[in-house]
């Protein structure tokens, strides 16, 4: 080997170590920050919908969970690939948070090395594509994208974006059809994860333009850049077409779902205001990260000096980048890619009643990055001894953001921790006040509770929600007229509230008479006719139809387990109905089901052993009457039970002993009695049991 090709192996050794080296410190980095969250709860905000509380997701993958994940526009979102994440989660790590939140970091992790590779392969600057990496892996405005399960569509969605770059980049270096299908096949991917991917064929054009230069900063002349340009955008059509198409059931899904507000409510000149204030808050919040929340509400009061002020800075910046583009095309580059990827979260079309989010910046500040660290990086190049102070610099920078954002992180260990916080950094915050009521009520805190409802009410006296939550509150205080009447109050406002219709259906019921049961079924079918996918409502439905529609009762009860197979009360109902019908097998099946959501049950246990007892499974009958005794010794019935097992296998002294501690607890039950005189003239009391040997 001569001493050129011993000089390139070292060389490209070293570059391996060093490569190898900065995917180790992005990974410890990143486990800094974010360890912390494998001991954190689910918050109240979007997770019972996507996890805690959606029976399909906990059913954890099978073919129904796939079809609905396909066919689902819960959340107001068309995301599968994110549905069929969260339900591989369950079969894999269960319903306990913390798999779950493992499986972020994973992804985030995985997105800030891809982010590091992708940038070094086109760029060849390894240093300042770690330092973007870097910045994206603890930036204190990622925490929420990380730390919160129900957004994993953020972290998923970005990992198939730069999954579809890397596949990109090798296209563009060597042509070929099969790798333009997989850039296109994990573009539509990412578009199943968050429909936000829809901006990645502007951001590829980007690219073009720098670091992979097809379309050369130093071109020509206008008509050669046109004739460049051209058969770039021309290669793109497919991408933009799934684009469009992923922009038309997205808008559908949140129309439908009520999302999208009107501009009757939000005129378009509050939007495009809000939309330059927020491009310039979101910049603000990245270079001095502080003040940050799960929920930014939305404030009508837009002041037209910094409005105008925020659209004069954003069309200034958006000039200089163009104008200087030849010179720094990393500022034209990084500007438009932050400008056009928050472009579908910026408030144009306001889907919420957040004013900004601090998930939306996941991906756009990618290009803000590259600013910092490409424009830090060739200031730096004109000072003395350049290398120690760019190292110093961005050592300082992302040791702050690094605390900031492990102190942030800790604020997502709980609902309560979580909304206070948010209480704490934003003003007039209904939503915030509205989670922390709800966060308190499951602790117990009522009356806390109830404080926080009322004030959520006062900020937005249209908050259904918050009316629903209050007569939650008064029914639990016995005070059953004014519940009811909250819960109307509350579907006037909103016709279409689920858990209204259903708190007021149930209120209903327990009247007893023929017209407010008539009502509170009408009142259950509202809900399934919003959501066909509640099993509260289904089953509901089968206790108002158990005496008087048996069949229909059934069905009810059934769809309630399909819905959600760990639904105790309605396996319960099943086995007493197939019990009295005469059908052991189905009647064990679903009591044994029960018991799995409530084991310490002796209730259970006995009819279960009843029902096995018809099958001739003597002895797992047994067992589950000695579990139901150690549970409640004092449980007649089960003594009986076992009494009545005992004499078939003619153990007369031990059945004798079981039938008169039955009778000793229940004197007047005829059934027991007649039992114990049996018994009595069929064995003397002290009559040796030789059974027991």
């Amino acid at each position: 080997m001569t001493l050129i090709e011993n000089n390139i192996a070292e060389t490209e050794k070293m570059a391996s170590l060093k490569t190898i080296s900065i995917l180790l410190a992005l990974t410890f980095a990143i486990l800094v920050v974010y360890s912390q969250v494998q001991y954190h709860d689910f918050v109240n905000y979007d997770d019972p919908v996507y996890i805690a509380d959606n029976p399909m997701v906990q059913g954890g993958l099978s073919w129904d969970g796939t079809r609905w994940a396909f066919e689902s526009e819960m959340a107001s979102n068309w995301h599968p690939l994110t549905w069929l994440s969260h339900m591989l989660d369950v079969q894999l790590f269960g319903k306990k948070p913390a798999g779950h939140h493992l499986t972020n970091i994973f992804f985030h992790l995985a997105n800030t090395l891809l982010l590091f590779l992708i940038l070094k392969e086109m760029t060849t600057a390894p240093g300042r594509s770690a330092l973007v990496a870097a910045m994206f892996a603890i930036h204190p405005l990622h925490v929420e994208s990380v730390a919160w399960i129900a957004e994993r569509k953020d972290v998923l969605a970005a990992f198939f974006w730069c999954i579809t770059m890397v596949f990109y980049v090798g296209y563009v270096k060597r042509p070929s059809k099969m790798k333009y299908l997989a850039v296109l096949f994990f573009y539509i991917m990412g578009l199943m994860s968050k429909p936000m991917v829809v901006t990645l064929p502007f951001v590829l054009l980007l690219l073009d333009f720098w670091p992979l230069q097809r379309l050369s900063p130093a071109g020509t002349g206008r008509q050669r850049s046109r004739m460049v340009l051209g058969p770039l955008i021309y290669e793109k059509i497919p991408l933009f077409f799934f684009s469009l198409l992923s922009c038309i059931i997205t808008y559908h899904v949140q129309e439908k779902g009520r999302s999208v507000g009107s501009l009757r409510f939000m005129p378009l000149s509050v939007r495009i205001s809000n939309a330059s204030i927020a491009y310039m808050d979101y910049l603000d919040k990245t270079l001095w990260p502080r003040d940050l929340a799960v929920f930014y509400p939305y404030h009508d009061t837009v002041f037209l000096s910094k409005a105008l002020g925020a659209a004069l800075l954003v069309l200034f910046i958006s000039l200089f980048a163009v104008y200087a583009r030849k010179r720094f095309p990393y500022l034209f580059v990084g500007w438009f890619w932050y400008l056009g990827t928050l472009i579908p979260v910026i408030g144009l079309v306001q889907v919420g009643m957040q004013a900004a989010a601090d998930r939306y910046t996941y991906l756009p500040l990618i290009g803000i990055f590259m600013i910092l660290s490409w424009g830090l990086g060739q200031i730096i190049l004109t000072l003395p001894g350049k290398r120690i102070v760019l190292s110093i610099c961005s050592l300082l920078l992302l040791s702050l953001w690094t605390f900031t954002s492990w102190h942030h992180v800790s604020y997502w260990n709980n609902s309560i921790s979580l909304f206070e916080h948010a209480l704490s950094v934003t003003r007039e915050n209904s939503v915030a006040h509205l989670n922390l009521g709800e966060a308190l009520s499951k602790a117990g805190r009522n009356s806390e509770a109830m404080q926080h409802y009322r004030e959520a009410l006062r900020i937005n006296p249209a908050s259904s929600q918050a009316i629903n939550n209050m007569g939650l509150e008064l029914e639990h205080r016995g005070q059953h007229r004014e519940a009811e009447e909250y819960y109307r109050r509350a579907l006037r406002l909103d016709p279409f509230s689920e858990s209204a219709h259903l708190n007021l259906g149930d209120q209903l019921a327990k009247a007893g008479t023929p017209e407010r049961a008539k009502e509170a079924i009408q009142h259950f079918f509202s809900a399934l006719n919003i959501n066909p996918y509640s099993y509260n409502a289904h089953y509901n439905l089968g206790i108002m139809f158990l005496t008087t529609r048996r069949e229909e009762a059934i069905a009810h009860f059934e769809a309630a387990v399909r819905l959600n197979p760990e639904f105790t009360m309605a396996h319960e109902q099943l086995g007493s109905i197939y019990a009295q019908k005469g059908i052991p097998v189905r009647a064990a099946f679903h009591y044994g089901e029960a018991l799995k959501g409530n084991p310490r049950l002796a209730m259970l246990h006995n009819n279960l052993a009843g029902q096995l007892l018809l099958q001739g499974k003597t002895d797992e009958a047994m067992s589950h009457l000695q579990t139901a005794l150690q549970i409640n010794p004092l449980y007649p019935e089960a003594h009986y039970n076992m009494g009545y097992i005992l004499m078939m296998q003619g153990r007369a002294n031990a059945a004798r002993r079981h039938f008169e501690e039955a009778l000793r607890q229940a004197p007047t039950d005829k059934k027991i009695k007649a039992a114990v005189e049996r018994m009595g003239s069929l064995l003397p009391l002290n009559k040796k049991d030789n059974s027991r040997k």
